[in-house]
């Protein structure tokens, strides 16, 4: 039986040496102080004991609390409303700018499909007097009902076929 108690005093002392200040010397040769690290114990918590009731204050302050957040996430969704409405409203001007710069080239082809017309029925009837562009299709439209066209001018190629000599 003593030998089971030296070995629970000495395990004891061993204990309090270990929460002792010890001096230890660095390599340089002077001392330093060194602690042994501090061991915390679990809290427990009783969870049979009562919660403390808040005052009024309290639970007024809380109310005040639960309306100011739900009127922030009520504007926070108001916010993603707003971005949602901006963003189709820049699709829809999107579609815009494309559809009238489609309609712009649609009526650059047309006007330059005029003048070529209007190029092809002046070669036609050989009128002199009429001018490229400025021409209204009306008096066009005049002159190619009377009729009467001129067939154009062709030249006549002919072959001529190289003499070689030798000399």
């Amino acid at each position: 039986m003593t030998d089971e108690s030296d070995i629970l005093l000495h395990e004891e002392s061993q204990e309090e040496s270990d929460n002792e200040i010890q001096v230890v010397k660095n390599k340089g040769g002077r001392p330093r102080v060194e602690k042994p690290p501090r061991v915390y114990k679990p809290r427990v918590y009783d969870s049979n004991r009562p919660k403390k009731e808040r005052t009024e204050a309290q639970k007024q302050a809380c109310l005040r609390m639960i309306e100011g957040r739900d009127r922030v996430r009520a504007e926070r969704i108001s916010v993603e409303e707003i971005k949602r409405q901006l963003k189709e409203k820049r699709e829809a001007e999107l579609e815009q700018k494309r559809l009238e710069a489609i309609e712009a080239h649609e009526k650059l082809l047309l006007k330059k499909a005029i003048v070529i017309k209007k190029k092809q029925i002046k070669k036609e009837k050989e009128l002199e007097y009429i001018s490229d562009d400025d021409t209204p299709i009306e008096e066009i439209k005049k002159i190619m009902s009377r009729g009467t066209t001129r067939q154009p001018k062709t030249k006549s190629v002919t072959y001529v076929k190289p003499t070689i000599t030798f000399v």
